[in-house]
């Protein structure tokens, strides 16, 4: 099952309510992710059913967020199982150390590495939620783009 986030009601592509928008890098990740996925299920997505996989999950990591902090860390890790090798990492589908599944985390997500994380990997996992709620999010944005890119290219 993948985890999906929040859908996208922003007017901005890459923003809702002040959110900081991602980098170029974490951009670039979730269109790869997004044409890996569609490989993987040797289909293109439906827009609807791409809504309805980030509609189900912001209910999930919106449970998350209010819940304890060791929960934070497991939706983290389970994050980087599922969308870990479809970025060309394998070795994210088995469990590996929390501090090697915070740092791709932090990769995928193109963030600087949370200071206390080793410390207090809890401060790190919901930051890391935050962050990954709108790269979640940017999957609908990227999918949208394709699409009027698409049409753009076939009606020049």
């Amino acid at each position: 099952q993948l985890l999906l986030c929040v859908a996208l009601a922003s007017a901005s592509p890459w923003y809702e309510s002040g959110a900081v928008e991602l980098s170029p890098l974490a951009k670039e990740n979730a269109i790869f992710y997004l044409h890996a996925l569609e490989k993987h299920m040797d289909r293109r997505m439906e827009e609807s059913a791409l809504r309805t996989l980030i509609d189900k999950q912001a209910e999930v990591f919106e449970g998350i967020e209010k819940d304890k902090p060791e929960m934070w860390v497991a939706a983290v890790r389970e994050w980087v199982k599922n969308v870990g090798p479809f970025l060309g990492e394998p070795e994210d589908k088995v469990d590996r150390p929390l501090h090697t599944v915070l740092e791709r985390a932090e990769e995928i997500l193109d963030m600087e590495r949370i200071e206390d994380q080793d410390v207090h990997p809890h401060h790190a996992a919901k930051a890391i939620l935050s962050i990954i709620k709108q790269w979640t999010k940017a999957l609908l944005t990227v999918y949208r783009e394709r699409a009027r890119k698409e049409l753009d290219e076939g009606g020049a």
